[in-house]
């Protein structure tokens, strides 16, 4: 069984490679027209691609919310809890990239590894450089 479920595995994601291929030719052969059409109708999930820590921990937390009893079973498996999960992940990630841009945990995490910051920064020079003795004369 186990190689079967490898088997399986590799298969799953050899055709995942191939429809993300496909899709990508698609697009870089398509007229701008459809290209644009196709941008308006994605949005939602380029937003929450934009934002994956975001979205995963959001998940995480209303589903560690989301726990229950049901006939003496712990379950968190529901079709309004996916549903409510893939709707207001996306509407949360469209309108949060649309109006604030980057996401929430994307941007501390981008500011807590210092690429934050302003690295462009002109840095001070000494007294003694060859850049400050230009400067005066």
């Amino acid at each position: 069984m186990p190689l079967r479920a490898s088997l399986e595995a590799l298969g799953n994601v050899g055709v995942g490679a191939l429809v993300v291929a496909a899709m990508l030719a698609l697009t870089a052969f398509a007229r701008s027209a459809v290209r644009r059409v196709a941008s308006a109708l994605f949005s939602p999930v380029i937003a929450m691609g934009a934002m994956p820590l975001t979205i995963y921990t959001l998940h995480l937390v209303v589903l560690g919310l989301a726990v229950r009893e049901e006939n003496g079973v712990v379950t968190d498996d529901s079709w309004p809890l996916l549903i409510g999960l893939v709707v207001g992940s996306s509407v949360f990630a469209w309108l949060w990239r649309r109006y604030l841009g980057r996401g929430p945990l994307e941007r501390m995490l981008r500011w807590a590894s210092g690429r934050g910051r302003d690295l462009a920064a002109p840095a001070a020079t000494s007294p003694g450089t060859a850049d400050s003795r230009a400067e005066r004369s």
